[in-house]
């Protein structure tokens, strides 16, 4: 197997990042919302392309590399003492090979040094291979709540990891 690598996100990865994002919407989302949803979300987002967040101890995002390839990013943030994995998307051709679970552990490592009394993440309920995934680094679902992204509203399960 390949060995997957992380590092900081740059500016440079932008576009490998909104592909990513926009490739994993249009490959998964439908089921979930719809594919007229989905449609909308994907031109919202050519509209208002991806911004660089610089990297700081509080905000941070990864990509996880295969092959030299951008395949995977995650961004997480701490505050007050809570850390948030928001965001985390795998390249539909390269999902199941144990990119997400780096990407996570990534994540891990990132929030040690802030001492963040819980973790959160959140995902669609209906999502059952990311519950899956969430669950095997020690998240569990504590609640379900809707979510507005780009006019679009989505029910999604709140998972929590206490350390």
């Amino acid at each position: 197997m390949d060995r997957i690598y992380t590092r900081i996100y740059a500016p440079k990865d932008i576009p490998f990042t909104a592909q990513i994002c926009n490739d994993c919407w249009q490959t998964f989302y439908p089921p979930y919302i719809g594919k007229s949803a989905v449609a909308r979300v994907v031109a919202a987002r050519k509209k208002r392309p991806h911004k660089f967040v610089p990297n700081t101890k509080k905000n941070f995002c990864f990509v996880a590399l295969l092959k030299g390839k951008i395949v995977g990013f995650a961004v997480g943030e701490v505050k007050n003492k809570k850390a948030h994995l928001i965001a985390l998307y795998i390249s539909p051709e390269h999902t199941g090979k144990g990119i997400g679970s780096h990407l996570i552990q990534r994540f891990f490592k990132q929030i040690k040094s802030q001492k963040p009394k819980k973790a959160f993440v959140e995902t669609l309920v209906k999502n059952k291979r990311a519950i899956k995934l969430y669950a095997s680094f020690g998240f569990k679902a504590v609640r379900e709540k809707y979510f507005r992204t780009r006019g679009v509203k989505r029910r999604v399960v709140v998972m929590e990891k206490g350390f």
